[in-house]
Formats: C-alpha cells, structure tokens, sequence
C-alpha cells in the first residue's frame, strides 16, 4: 500500500499489525515512513525512536532516525546517535558516510575525510561515497587528493557535466600551480553552468 502511494490504507493496516505484534520494530518503522510522508516528523522520530529501541540491530532505522533528527534540527542528536552505533556496524560503508557529511555539513572537513576514506574502502564501487570524499578532501585543503578523487569520478558520464565538480577540480588545480589546467576545468564548468558568477571569477 505504501508503494502503491495508498498511506491512508497502509496507515490502517500498520494499526491492525501493531495490534497483533507490538514488539515488532517493522510496524514502527513503516509507520514512520508513513508519517514522513506526510510531513510530520516530529512523529516520524518519535515512530523510528519506537523502531530503534525495538530493533537495535537494524541499521535502517538507526539511519532513518538520525535523518528525522536532523530535519527536526537536533543535528547533534542525530551526530551523537551515529557514533555510538558506528562500533556495532563498524563494516557499514552507509553509516560511515552519514557521519562523515554530517561532520562535512558542521565544518569538520578533516574528521569527516576521515570516515569518508573508510567509508568508500568498504564499498569502493559506491560512487556517490565518492563523491562526498572528492569534496570533503576539498573542502579539508587536500587538493591532490581531491583532484584525484574528482578526476575518477568524472570518468563515469553521470559526473562528467557537473559544474561544482569540474568548479572544485579548478580550484584544487591553481592551489597546485597547476594554472592553465585550472583555467581548462573553470572553462568547462562555465560551459555547463553559465549563470554561476562564482566559477567566472
């Protein structure tokens, strides 16, 4: 029923379940899902709050509760709550990289590179992992490593055309001196964004 967008049903349905199994962490976590869509996160966090003391060992809601905690602004909550949980899912590429734009999102560049790195040798193929290294190692003042990083992931055609990527490889190639490539990358980013002062300057 939730695929299907019927929450009206599907909210009916989860009522019926709790009510034969209320233990089951699954029933909170849909019902928070549901809430979620219609916008009321204070009672999504309250239903994944539910899930999560039910179900400590599923990772899914563990994440789905840090991301209402942050739309609620408990950003620190939300930080905390990772970190504790980091220990008990220590090969989970997923929460790793949470914590890391979170810390990223806080100003952190250099702690959040920190679980990025981990985060993307436990799931090297995950190119949106990534990407939030290319930019924390930017961001960090590692502009060898971030250029680096961006020149791989602009080799997958999904990247190629994006004007913060190619406006971040600029940057990180005239801190290296490397101008008339700088200039080359700055170029391009105009091209596919050509309303962005920033990459003109």
């Amino acid at each position: 029923s939730i695929e299907q967008g019927q929450l009206e049903q599907a909210d009916r349905e989860l009522q019926q379940a709790r009510a034969l199994e209320p233990k089951n962490g699954e029933v909170d976590y849909l019902a928070g899902v549901i809430a979620q869509r219609w916008q009321r996160n204070d009672s999504a966090l309250a239903y994944y709050t539910r899930a999560c003391e039910k179900a400590p060992a599923e990772l899914p809601y563990v994440l789905a509760r840090a991301e209402m905690l942050v739309a609620v602004d408990r950003r620190a909550e939300a930080l905390s709550l990772l970190l504790d949980k980091m220990a008990y899912f220590e090969n989970s590429a997923t929460i790793r990289d949470a914590v890391g734009q979170l810390l990223s999102q806080d100003g952190k560049h250099a702690e959040a590179v920190m679980q990025l790195r981990h985060a993307s040798i436990l799931a090297p193929d995950e190119q949106g992992i990534r990407e939030h290294l290319a930019l924390a190692t930017y961001y960090a003042g590692y502009y060898r490593e971030a250029a680096h990083i961006i020149e791989r992931l602009m080799a997958d055609e999904k990247y190629a055309a994006r004007a913060d990527l190619l406006s971040a490889l600029g940057e990180c190639r005239m801190q290296l001196g490397l101008f008339r490539e700088a200039r080359e990358s700055f170029e391009t980013a105009a091209q596919h964004d050509p309303s962005s002062p920033a990459i003109w300057l």
